[in-house]
């Protein structure tokens, strides 16, 4: 296979540079799709789902998209319907080391020094323009947990690790819970707990036409 590296790649030593690489095909797997019935859905779907027939898992499906859809509206509305008055400090700065540490992981990975990450792969001049560009999608982020913190605190609802462990079950994440917890730490988990039943708190308030 002959490529031919970007002038922009990243490494001096690449840039613009042809090379060849030689792939080794070792074997071809073809899948064989079941047949969805009854069987299957009980024997591979119920103890992560509790589904025992197809009726019920398209059902519960049909169910789920049509919840994602509602509360998806919901939230977009009540976003485009609420305003902040002032965006603290703390806030926008936590969203800033969040993209910093982020996007210091992909350099590592391409073992790159961050500027040339920055100017490489995000189309940026440097960080701190990165930054100014990057300012409405922040302040939006930093609007969207005001806000749901507004309406857990309005509705004075709560949330503990049980719930939050629960949560994750249902979820289909149990399996990584503990990593999640023991990465970003319960309160962070609580935050996106308490949003999701903020969004819970608007639908079951709402009156759909």
């Amino acid at each position: 296979m002959e490529v031919t590296f970007p002038e922009d790649y990243g490494k001096a030593e690449l840039n613009g540079k042809d090379a060849v690489f030689t792939v080794t095909i070792h074997h071809i797997t073809e899948r064989d799709i079941p047949e969805l019935t009854d069987t299957f859905v009980a024997d591979n779907l119920q103890e992560t789902y509790g589904w025992t027939t197809v009726t019920e898992m398209k059902q519960k499906l049909r169910e789920d998209l049509s919840r994602h859809e509602v509360q998806l509206f919901l939230e977009t509305y009540v976003m485009d319907n609420s305003t902040v008055d002032k965006y603290p400090a703390s806030m926008i700065r936590y969203q800033q080391e969040s993209q910093k540490y982020f996007y210091e992981d992909y350099a590592i990975y391409y073992e790159m020094e961050f500027e040339d990450f920055v100017t490489t792969y995000l189309g940026a001049a440097s960080w701190e323009d990165w930054l100014e560009k990057s300012k409405t999608e922040m302040e939006d982020s930093v609007k969207y947990f005001l806000v749901m913190q507004a309406i857990v605190e309005s509705a004075d609802l709560e949330t503990d690790e049980a719930a939050v462990e629960a949560y994750f079950i249902e979820n289909g994440d149990a399996d990584r819970y503990a990593d999640l917890k023991e990465e970003y730490g319960m309160p962070y988990l609580k935050m996106i707990v308490l949003c999701q039943a903020a969004i819970d708190h608007v639908e079951e308030q709402a009156i759909l036409e």
